[in-house]
């Protein structure tokens, strides 16, 4: 007769312990991808999710999700009129930041404004831009890392169009789509963030030229004479 093996309870409770985490984390980021994470306040088990998975993993975790596509435009001029603000600019630096409630990574990344589309901001002016993702290093020395799958992150040094809502009570700034809130122009044409959306914008403008994607931008925020 053959003796089953069983696994140890104390292991059993381990991985039954990540996989839920893991389900609630997936859940979590699809509701922060509509209501930005850096907007989240701890609260009961969502709280140190992403240092608790870290632990578990035996000092690191990573954690791959793909953007929200709950939000998208039909064309550049209504991307254009639901945002607060249209700049261009370069990135400088960025820096990894845990959400208030533990339970996400973003990367605030320093903008240098080249030019105003929309918004009331000064060029050669500084912005704070948050996007989801990351790698953070807690106190510790535990790590976790938050990668989006089938998304272009932006790189520091590189120029981007940025289509960005403003946080409430603050002078930060977030992606009004994330599937449609960032375009990198590069001199071999225009890279949206969203490597497979299927979307008119993304679709339209992707490998176009840098000054007709900039050509569209003007049209589409242009004001109505009176």
């Amino acid at each position: 007769m053959t003796k089953k093996i069983s696994q140890p309870r104390n292991a059993k409770a381990r991985t039954c312990g990540l996989i839920s985490m893991l389900v609630l984390m997936a859940a979590s980021v699809t509701a922060q991808t509509a209501n930005h994470p850096s907007n989240q306040s701890p609260s009961g088990k969502d709280k140190d999710r992403m240092h608790e998975m870290a632990k578990k993993g035996g000092g690191h975790f990573m954690f791959r999700y793909r953007p929200s596509r709950a939000r998208t435009f039909a064309n550049l001029t209504e991307l254009a009129a639901r945002s607060d603000v249209i700049v261009i600019g370069r990135t400088l630096t960025h820096h990894p930041m845990l959400t208030a409630g533990g339970n996400m990574i973003i990367n605030d990344f320093v903008v240098r404004i080249q030019e105003v589309f929309k918004g009331k901001i000064p060029n050669g002016t500084s912005i704070v831009v948050s996007v989801p993702g990351g790698a953070y290093k807690f106190p510790d020395g535990t790590r976790a890392a938050v990668i989006a799958q089938g998304y272009r992150e932006p790189q520091d040094r590189q120029m981007y169009a940025f289509f960005l809502k403003r946080h409430a009570n603050s002078k930060q700034y977030r992606l009004i789509s994330e599937a449609q809130g960032l375009f990198a122009l590069t001199s071999s044409g225009v890279e949206p963030a969203d490597l497979e959306g299927s979307d008119p914008v993304v679709v339209n403008y992707r490998g176009k030229s840098s000054s007709d994607f900039l050509n569209g931008l003007h049209q589409a925020v242009q004001k109505p004479k009176k």
